[in-house]
This record gives structure tokens, C-alpha cells and sequence, in this order.
């Protein structure tokens, strides 16, 4: 700044930012990084595209065994495994506030009406404790998820061609499909009469796992 005699007069004298950069610095534009992966989604667009009609196929075909064949097996596994996961919870909750009841009512020890409170929680304790080690909720919740679980993983392998589904035609995926899961449900049932200490009635002998001979005659 230079002042005069009479008069002020102001110069200034730009200086560069300390925010400015040089040309070959300059920032890239925010959108460059929109225009980039707008570009990548379309390619993956591009190739999802590709396979869907192959997934399409695979699904629709998977969707039928299991509504069909199977008369909606997966399904039913699933369903019952939250019933079941659900009364696992309520009879452990019941098992809780029984325990609790019973602390809290010794408070009024000297009650007339304590000692019979006192054994019906108790009794209600035993009988829901005897029931959950017949009826095996817990135990049964936790295979029927893990069957359920176990072929929603196979059906996503198959749709997809992945694991033992790469590289392989139409009608080999299929049998594959169809076995891994007849292994599973063969496992699952077995595994179920085990946690009951008995073997399987003559009717509702697990299945065994498909052979390729079997499943091609059906296919």
C-alpha cells in the first residue's frame, strides 16, 4: 500500500493464494469420479445382463424341484425352524422369570402363602425343563436352520455356476444340484432321529444320496 502527500492512494498488490496450485496440479473434477463409476456400473450391468437369462433358467428350474419334488421342503424347514427357535426362547424365558419369582417372593418368608408359591414356580420349572428335554426345540430349531441355510447355499451355487457348478452343461448342474440336496435332507433326517435315540421308522427311512444313474432317469 503507498499513500501521497494530499491525497491517499491505495495499491494493491495481488498475491497468489496460498490455496491456488499451479496448472499441472490442478484438482480432477468430481464428476470425472461420478463419469467413472456410472462407466464401471454399466459394465457390470453388461455382464449381469450376460448371465441372466442362464440364472433366470437355473432359478426357475431350481424353484421347481423344491415346490414340486420337494413339495416346498426348503420351506417348511425354514418356517419351522423359527417356530421352533421361538419357543426355545419363551420356554427359557418362563424358566427365567420362574427362577426370579421365586428369589423374589422369600422376601415375604414369613407369608403363610410363600411356601406354596415357592413350589408351584419350582414345579413349573421342572415340568417346562422336562418338556423342552422331550420335544428338543433347541436341538431341532438348530438342524432345521442349518438344513434350510445349507440349501439356500446350494441353490445360489447353482444358479450362479459356481463350486462344482463351473464349466459344466445344463443337465450335469442339474444332477448335482439335485444330489447335493437329496445329501442334505438324507443328513439332516438322520441327524434327527440320532437326537431322539432311536432309528427312523420303516416308512421314513432317510434317503440316501441320488446317484447319477437314478437322477438321469428321472431328469
Amino acid at each position: 500500500m503507498i499513500l501521497s502527500a494530499g491525497w491517499y492512494k491505495l495499491s494493491f498488490v495481488s498475491l497468489p493464494s496460498p490455496f491456488s496450485l499451479p496448472s499441472p496440479y490442478t484438482l480432477p473434477s468430481p464428476y470425472s469420479c461420478i463419469t467413472a463409476s456410472t462407466a464401471r456400473e454399466h459394465a457390470i450391468a453388461d455382464q449381469a445382463s450376460e448371465r441372466d437369462p442362464r440364472a433366470r433358467a437355473r432359478e426357475a428350474r431350481a424353484e421347481q424341484y423344491f415346490e414340486q419334488d420337494l413339495k416346498g421342503q426348503r420351506r417348511w424347514y425354514s418356517e419351522r425352524a423359527s417356530t421352533y427357535k421361538q419357543r426355545t426362547q419363551v420356554l427359557g424365558l418362563l424358566v427365567i422369570g420362574a427362577g426370579a419369582a421365586t428369589s423374589f417372593v422369600q422376601v415375604f418368608a414369613a407369608r403363610p402363602w410363600v411356601p406354596v408359591i415357592t413350589a408351584a414356580l419350582g414345579a413349573v420349572v421342572v415340568l417346562i425343563e422336562g418338556w423342552q428335554r422331550i420335544s428338543r426345540y433347541a436341538e431341532t430349531w438348530t438342524a432345521y436352520r442349518t438344513a434350510s441355510e445349507r440349501m439356500k447355499r446350494e441353490q445360489r451355487l447353482y444358479v450362479n455356476g459356481a463350486g462344482p457348478y463351473r464349466n459344466v452343461d445344463e443337465d450335469e448342474a442339474y444332477l448335482r444340484f439335485v444330489e447335493a440336496v437329496e445329501a442334505i435332507l438324507a443328513e439332516e433326517q438322520q441327524i434327527y432321529w440320532q437326537n431322539r435315540g432311536s432309528e427312523p421308522p420303516k416308512g421314513q427311512q432317510p434317503k440316501p444320496a441320488v446317484s447319477d444313474n437314478t437322477v438321469r432317469k428321472d431328469a
